[in-house]
């Protein structure tokens, strides 16, 4: 009876997983908790996954809407990543986020962190070489000052992709947190690092637990 009830938890914690991932793909959720707690509502079940459960469904999911595609554009994020990486190299930047995981949606970003105690510069960069229409935008969210941002800018790149670049002070770049999907070390990929990863095993996916690294 008590692998009986487990079975049941793991089928409504995978049922609930599935639902979530395809509320993030489509864009009607945005936060991973806000996905898990609607799909949880139109199930009807009161248990829910973990945000690595749902990460993985959302490559899953992906892969069987978009096939090959799915690929593709991982490759493509991940080289317009090292562009701007490569025109950022100055301020130590580390590329993070889905793109970084390869794990995406159609709503995803290039998340880049940079580090400098003025913006101005970083800004002045990415305005004249990545993005004209970029925007700067000092942080007030008190769990990113705590990491040590401080400002973010924002902007679309020559390809169409949005780019996010957060500027952090020289002394978060010793501050190492934990991922909060897959709660492991959440260290990004510095420049040399995404040069290696893309010339080896461009789309490989980096989170604990992923078997997928095709080249």
């Amino acid at each position: 009876m008590k692998r009986h009830a487990a079975r049941e938890r793991r089928k409504a914690r995978r049922l609930v997983a599935e639902e979530a991932a395809a509320l993030l793909y489509s864009g009607q959720a945005a936060e991973y908790m806000d996905a898990k707690k609607r799909a949880a509502r139109l199930l009807g079940v009161n248990l829910l996954p973990s945000n690595a459960e749902v990460a993985l469904e959302v490559e899953r999911y992906a892969l069987e809407v978009e096939g090959r595609r799915y690929q593709e554009r991982i490759i493509e994020m991940r080289q317009v990543a090292l562009a701007a990486m490569t025109v950022l190299r100055g301020f130590s930047p580390h590329l993070m986020g889905s793109t970084w995981r390869g794990i995406v949606t159609p709503w995803s970003d290039i998340d880049i962190h940079v580090y400098s105690e003025d913006p101005q510069p970083v800004f002045e960069l990415v305005r004249g070489e990545l993005c004209d229409g970029a925007e700067l935008e000092p942080i007030d969210v008190s769990k990113a000052m705590e990491a040590g941002a401080t400002h973010r800018i924002r902007g679309s790149s020559p390809h169409g992709l949005q780019l996010e670049i957060t500027v952090k002070t020289e002394a978060s770049k010793r501050k190492v947190g934990l991922c909060e999907i897959f709660r492991d070390r959440n260290t990004g990929l510095t420049l040399s690092g995404l040069r290696r990863l893309l010339s080896r095993q461009p789309t490989k996916v980096l989170v604990p637990g992923s078997r997928r690294g095709i080249g």
